[in-house]
């Protein structure tokens, strides 16, 4: 299967793109920061600058990735986004949407720490604007789970949003505050 990996990234700047996209918390035990790869190192960086999230990845070196295809960082965390499916919910969820897509979230704690799922935050978007998280207990869409990932396990869930378009949605991956998000998107 092919890797893809992503270019490393000073913890200032991954800050800055964490809070643009709304993660909370951080990488426990200051995991690796780095990612395998091109080498390539991020500067700038805004967490105010208005924009997709997805051109803030362009612009601070990270990958764009399609759905289903893994990214591995360099302490080994590897991270996949599958294909949006359909999701049925209650009418008025989800902010007023009226599509809505279920996100399957897989990660793979290769690293030598332990890994939290809540510390990775998705950013949807799609048609042009913010995507609306929607939370089923009845469907399992809880959002990530609480008990962290030993090295070698992994974690599978996942979550569900209200979408302009579910031909045109874009997840904004950010693992943690030491890593540079990823954009995963139809190929």
């Amino acid at each position: 299967m092919h890797r893809n990996t992503i270019t490393a990234v000073a913890a200032g700047i991954a800050l800055s793109v964490a809070l643009a996209t709304g993660c909370s918390g951080d990488e426990p035990d200051g995991a690796d920061a780095g990612a395998a790869g091109t080498g390539q190192q991020a500067e700038g960086g805004s967490s105010g600058s208005g924009k997709p999230a997805a051109e803030q990845v362009d612009e601070l070196g990270g990958s764009r990735v399609a759905f289903g295809e893994p990214v591995e960082y360099a302490d080994g965390l590897r991270i996949v986004v599958g294909d949006p499916q359909p999701l049925e919910v209650p009418s008025g969820a989800a902010g007023g949407a009226e599509e809505h897509v279920r996100l399957t979230v897989r990660l793979v704690n290769g690293s030598k720490r332990k890994v939290s799922p809540v510390d990775v935050a998705l950013m949807v978007e799609s048609g042009g604007g913010q995507a609306a998280d929607v939370f089923d207990r009845g469907q399992k869409l809880n959002g990530p789970p609480r008990r962290a990932v030993a090295p070698g396990g992994e974690a599978r869930w996942a979550q569900g949003f209200g979408v302009a378009d579910p031909e045109d949605v874009v997840v904004v991956v950010q693992a943690g505050l030491d890593r540079i998000p990823v954009a995963f998107g139809a190929s």
